[in-house]
């Protein structure tokens, strides 16, 4: 109540969300392609005992405060950029790699903020680990295509409020909190 009493109703609306997250998984079940998707969402810095990690993917901030959207490949729309680790490729390698082949920038530094626990319920899939970090751009370079694919994909530049306006799967929300959070800590120990 005395959270309620100081903040206004947005603010106070979003601060527990945060609490809840933090309480226990935010998880949901979602569809991909006509499947039925199960993820769960755990905030972590650290990736130690999760196996097979499938997927290392990122919400980009420049420094003006700006989330970075890149078109999606396998359906039409917008996504994060990511993608699979290659061999012996730390996730932070991957990040990097990945946000150069896709959409052209560079990053001055990248921190993971958690996983998805994941699994194809028609399949009666095994769980898959999937990282999300949150990165800040260092350099926007002029578009080129990715080299895994060949496809020229677009990209914009978002205001933090339309994230879930773009990128709509999953425990999206979640993980968007997560990053912007991390983002602020990062503009105030500038």
């Amino acid at each position: 109540m005395l959270l309620q009493r100081y903040c206004n109703e947005k603010v106070y609306n979003a601060c527990l969300y945060v609490i809840s997250m933090a309480k226990s998984p935010v998880s949901e079940i979602w569809n991909y392609r006509g499947e039925q998707i199960e993820s769960f969402w755990y905030t972590a810095h650290s990736y130690n005992g999760l196996k097979p990690i499938t997927q290392v993917y990122a919400v980009c901030f420049t420094r003006e405060g700006k989330v970075m959207v890149i078109s999606a490949t396998s359906y039409n729309g917008w996504n994060v950029g990511g993608g699979k680790p290659e061999s012996k490729e730390t996730p932070l390698q991957t990040i990097r790699r990945e946000m150069n082949e896709e959409a052209s920038v560079d990053l001055a530094k990248a921190r993971m903020i958690g996983y998805c626990k994941t699994r194809n319920l028609n399949k009666q899939g095994k769980w898959i680990y999937q990282l999300r970090y949150v990165a800040l751009i260092d350099r926007i370079k002029p578009l080129k295509p990715d080299p895994d694919k060949g496809i020229l994909r677009k990209r914009k530049f978002i205001r933090p409020e339309e994230f879930t306006h773009y990128i709509t799967w999953g425990v999206s929300k979640a993980i968007f909190t997560a990053a912007y959070a991390e983002f602020k800590k990062w503009k105030q120990n500038k």
